[in-house]
């Protein structure tokens, strides 16, 4: 959760610095968890899929809607804590929840025999939580005034030894931050992305909601059609041919 947090930071203050670490080092992890269940998956003898992975390949709006409020909450628990670690576990943990599993459904796919359609759908889910998670927490710092003067100085000052961050304030990127990295080039970039994200959410969202409707006419229409007691249990469903 520290990369994720530090990158809506980042994005709020337009620190160039802070954003190439927490981007790689999410990466890194990103890397490492897909990696690791991959390789798990290969050792495995039996490659099954569950509904635990079936859930996480069909992402829809509604997952983008949890996905900022858990933005929120994590956000606004970071921002409360006075520099202990402890208000930011449940919310971290609960976050983690919902980035992690899609993650292993994408190393699934990978070490499965690279089943496109489960990578694809689980990332699709992970970029979600990803760029929710990641706006919730710009918009809550911005509120909050960590983009002020006096946090930046903060923040530069902290790192003022590091040569890394002395080479990167004289280079051309901090120029180019400088120049395109405004607060409304920022917000934009997010709301893009938001966007981006949300055209195929929406059409899986519309596809769940019909199949809903269909499912339920159905299902009355099979009630109708025999008694009451002679209808032990049914099940309905929906193709593409239906």
């Amino acid at each position: 959760m520290g990369p994720i947090m530090a990158t809506g930071l980042a994005l709020a203050v337009g620190d160039l610095y802070l954003a190439i670490k927490a981007i790689s080092k999410l990466v890194a992890s990103i890397a490492l968890a897909v990696g690791l269940s991959a390789f798990i998956v290969w050792l495995l003898p039996f490659h099954s899929i569950t509904t635990e992975i079936l859930a996480r390949i069909n992402p829809n709006l509604l997952d983008l809607g949890i996905a900022l409020f858990s933005g929120l909450a994590g956000s606004v628990a970071v921002c409360r804590t006075a520099g202990g670690s402890g208000v930011t576990t449940l919310p971290g943990v609960a976050i983690a929840v919902a980035l992690m599993p899609p993650l292993c459904t994408i190393g699934y796919g990978l070490g499965s025999g690279v089943n496109t359609r489960i990578m694809g759908g689980a990332g699709l889910l992970f970029l979600t939580n990803l760029v929710a998670i990641v706006t919730s927490a710009f918009a809550v710092f911005l509120l909050v005034g960590m983009n002020s003067p006096d946090v930046r100085a903060q923040m530069e000052a902290s790192r003022r030894d590091e040569q890394f961050a002395l080479r990167l304030s004289h280079g051309p990127l901090q120029r180019i931050m400088a120049n395109g990295g405004q607060l409304h080039w920022r917000i934009l970039m997010l709301v893009v992305l938001l966007a981006s994200i949300a055209v195929p959410l929406r059409t899986a969202f519309m596809q769940v909601a019909g199949e809903t409707l269909v499912r339920g006419a159905g299902q009355d229409v099979v009630k109708n059609l025999l008694p009451r007691a002679a209808l032990v249990s049914q099940k309905v469903e929906v193709g593409s041919e239906n």
